[in-house]
């Protein structure tokens, strides 16, 4: 199975045991990989000891080929740190952090049960009115609490996701959305920073002060949720173009039509919502993703809601029942009845890795992420779209005129 750089898959394939000696990470061991890429790997993972615990969580680690490799481990160090400190029911848990014998970071999290935002797209857009409700009312929140959240001093993070897309929202089974992946989110005690001519996230994603520069602050995030919420309404990709510069001109001047122009039984108060979370002028904007959530609540308040284990059952049925092989596997490994196992389905749980080689970190040309591979799905629709990112290089001389034509619009 032949993965793009930079991009987390799940495991396709039986995953893999570990054999020997127990893999170990501080007080869990290894009982499978679940998934890996160019950066990290992450195992489902029990806690140690004579009594067995059903406590099933995701255990993310750094390759170890990468152990002496100063910028990697520094950058999975601020996701570790930035992880640790927000906590909200619509954010992935963070339970545990350490270092291995061996000098590799690790990162314990809550293993939730559900596919990515991403992969339900792909299965069931344009997606069912309530459900687009509950991600916007849960992703809003989820936000406002990053946003909010504050360090050991007391002084706020000032966290900004930078990374606000499908793959990066978690549809769990128990009802809950939540947002994950903050290893490309900026805040104040980051070690590392974004440096002049770089960017970080989905192009498609971006908003125009993120695509203008590394200035962004926390309405950047509700712009990216706003295209979130515009594509699930829509099953259409908004600002994608053929390549990355027709992307780019996209995010700073195509003009944003209604979802109701696509789909007319949209509430006219909830496409509204979406339509202010994208206006290109920050200002006009809502001002924080808690702000955002009310609106979204206010809007949708005929719109009958599922309970949350309906609401999970709901959303199994739409993505196509997954999980029940993988975690069958789990459960083997870990000689657990079926009962006590939590599903560990494709749950990218804070996985999506960012960087695939130490190429990335030349500063002589710029670096973008893009949403798709170069050259690859071109179709508008969720259908054929793929999850896949790739980082692309630019000519300077190309960069050059992207400059210029960016200094050119926001003069």
């Amino acid at each position: 199975m032949r993965t793009q750089p930079g991009n987390f898959v799940a495991a396709a394939y039986p995953p893999q045991q570990p054999t020997g000696t127990p893999l170990v990470f501080g007080n869990y061991e290894a009982l499978a990989l679940i998934g890996s890429g160019g950066m990290a790997e992450v195992f489902a993972a029990r806690p140690r000891g004579e009594v067995r615990s059903p406590s099933i969580v995701a255990v993310k680690s750094i390759r170890s080929s990468l152990v002496t490799e100063p910028k990697f481990v520094t950058m999975f160090l601020d996701e570790m740190s930035i992880a640790a400190q927000v906590q909200s029911p619509n954010v992935v848990r963070t339970i545990d952090q350490g270092v291995t014998e061996t000098g590799a970071p690790f990162l314990v999290m809550e293993l939730v049960s559900g596919p990515t935002l991403a992969k339900l797209l792909r299965a069931a857009a344009p997606l069912p009115i309530p459900i687009v409700a509950q991600v916007a009312a849960h992703a809003a929140r989820g936000l406002h609490d990053a946003h909010e959240a504050k360090g050991k001093t007391g002084a706020s993070l000032e966290i900004v996701h930078r990374d606000m897309s499908p793959q990066n929202i978690l549809m769990g089974m128990d009802g809950f959305v939540r947002i994950m992946d903050f290893g490309i989110a900026r805040a104040t005690e980051r070690f590392t920073q974004t440096q002049q001519g770089e960017f970080k996230g989905k192009l498609s994603y971006f908003s125009p002060e993120q695509a203008h520069g590394p200035g962004v602050d926390r309405r950047s995030d509700i712009f990216s949720l706003g295209i979130v919420l515009w594509e699930a309404l829509t099953a259409k990709r908004l600002f994608r173009g053929k390549d990355v510069a027709q992307t780019f001109t996209n995010v700073l001047k195509k003009p944003v039509p209604s979802p109701l122009d696509y789909r007319p039984d949209v509430p006219l108060e909830l496409a509204n919502v979406v339509l202010r979370a994208l206006e290109r002028d920050p200002e006009r904007r809502f001002a924080t993703a808690a702000e955002m959530e009310q609106a979204v609540l206010h809007a949708t308040r005929d719109i009958e809601i599922p309970e949350p284990t309906e609401f999970g059952v709901w959303i199994d049925e739409l993505a196509g029942n997954p999980g029940a092989a993988l975690n069958g596997r789990i459960a083997a490994a870990n000689e657990l009845p079926l009962g006590l196992m939590a599903d560990a389905d494709d749950l990218r749980v804070s996985t999506e890795m960012t960087f695939s080689s130490t190429e990335a970190w030349n500063d002589a040309a710029p670096t973008i992420v893009t949403n798709t591979p170069m050259g690859e799905d071109r179709d508008p629709d969720f259908a054929n779209s793929s999850e896949s990112e790739s980082r692309t290089r630019l000519k300077p001389s190309f960069w050059a005129r992207l400059a210029q034509g960016w200094r050119s619009f926001w003069r």
